[in-house]
């Protein structure tokens, strides 16, 4: 039976390799999991199997089956629960946790992906990066905005030390794989860096004097400089620092950050980076609708009124906004008259109001160029009235004589079948 276990381990490590990820799953049924490898391949496989149909899930949602679907994510918990427990603890890296934090992410649950990192933390990866950004994307969303500032300040400070540790750039055709990472994880350097670089700027737009303003850009330029040269940029020199401050503030950047991270497990910081590319850019739509799709493919539709209601607040002319939001409100109040009880719409409301005063404007402001414009508008109308009079006596004129000919023709035609006769 020992034997038949080894074969079938081999071939489910072959199997995984091939990203046949179903067969490896029937392999390792077989096989004593009483190690860490065999362990941790059931977890990579689990994973690897779930995340491959939970994009699918999202594209199609009514053509899930919901049983498939509860049955892997049990089947995941369970292959990380083992792995998680087989007491070689040292063996397990941290982004497994964060790996299993994004199960817990994938069904709305921020309290269980954050207990998932707690446990990391207490087991040896309390200053691990990937630990800590994704706690602080967790931490500041359950409104634990201390513990997430501090989470993000230890960040800024320690994130320097990460480029002297990652290793050399690969030439692989896998997504992202042109950056250096963090660790294992699919989480590109220059990512971690720019959002560090956010939040040094935040601090110094708070700073309470000049010299400690300064200090905190002084922080923000080495970060922005390096997460520029990360990214593939050549180091242009003092002078060029203008170019990488329009690179940093350009939303096409954080765009791009939001697509490299939307698949990976780090959904709320692709949630973070489509928020910052609409900041820089208010009058687009692809950032909001992007993260209005991530809150509805990880079940946390109940946040969207917020989002949305901040965007309005940041933009009010953006139309998406304001749509989602009037539509968002119906939907509640339709869910609410049918259990009886009152529903207010307090934003369908407002754009009512707002749209009449609208109409009211644009009447006064078009009453107000035809009265000031009248002088010189007044002759050219009085030429066109004149033309119109002419057109119409012009066309009498024709029809007139067309009658005339009309007559002229019937009488003839009357007399010669008169002398015919």
């Amino acid at each position: 039976m020992l034997r038949y276990s080894k074969e079938y381990l081999k071939q489910a490590f072959s199997a995984f390799e091939n990203k046949n990820y179903k067969l490896c799953l029937i392999l390792l049924r077989d096989v004593n999991l009483d190690d860490s490898s065999s362990t941790t391949l059931l977890a990579d496989c689990a994973y690897a199997y779930w995340k491959e149909g939970s994009e699918s899930y999202s594209e199609d949602a009514e053509a899930v089956n919901s049983k498939d679907r509860e049955d892997t994510l049990i089947l995941v918990k369970d292959s990380f629960a083992l792995l998680l427990g087989n007491g070689e603890h040292d063996k397990i890296k941290a982004f497994d946790y964060i790996r299993l934090s994004h199960i817990y992410l994938s069904e709305g649950s921020l309290d269980g992906a954050l207990q998932i990192l707690k446990l990391a933390s207490a087991r040896g990866y309390l200053l691990n990066s990937l630990i800590i950004l994704q706690s602080w994307t967790i931490l500041k969303r359950i409104g634990d905005v201390k513990d997430a500032d501090s989470c993000l300040q230890y960040l800024s400070t320690s994130i320097a030390l990460e480029s002297k540790s990652t290793p050399s750039l690969l030439n692989s055709s896998d997504e992202g794989s042109k950056y250096p990472l963090i660790g294992d994880s699919p989480l590109p350097l220059h990512v971690a860096m720019l959002h560090c670089a956010n939040f040094v700027q935040r601090r110094a737009s708070a700073a309470k004097t000049k010299a400690a303003r300064e200090k905190e850009l002084l922080v923000m330029k080495s970060m922005i400089t390096e997460a520029y040269i990360l990214y593939g940029h050549a180091n242009g020199g003092e002078e060029a620092f203008e170019e990488v401050l329009r690179w940093f503030q350009a939303p096409g950047l954080w765009l791009e950050v939001g697509q490299q991270l939307e698949h990976t497990p780090f959904v709320l910081l692709a949630e973070d980076s489509y928020w910052e590319a609409f900041l820089r850019d208010p009058s687009s739509d692809e950032p909001l609708a992007r993260i209005v799709r991530l809150l509805q493919r990880y079940r946390r539709s109940e946040q969207e009124p917020f989002v949305l209601a901040r965007a309005y607040r940041h933009n009010p002319w953006s139309l998406l906004s304001r749509r989602l939001l009037a539509q968002r409100e119906l939907q509640l109040a339709a869910q609410a008259l049918a259990l009886h009880r009152e529903a207010a719409l307090p934003w369908n409301e407002l754009f009512r109001s707002q749209e009449l005063c609208a109409n009211k404007v644009q009447a006064h402001f078009r009453g107000w160029v035809v009265r000031s414009q009248w002088p010189a508008r007044k002759a050219r109308l009085l030429e066109i009235k004149a033309l119109f009079l002419a057109s119409i006596d012009l066309a009498t004129l024709h029809a007139a004589a067309l009658l005339v000919r009309l007559q002229g023709r019937v009488v003839t035609e009357w007399r010669a079948e008169t002398v015919a006769r």
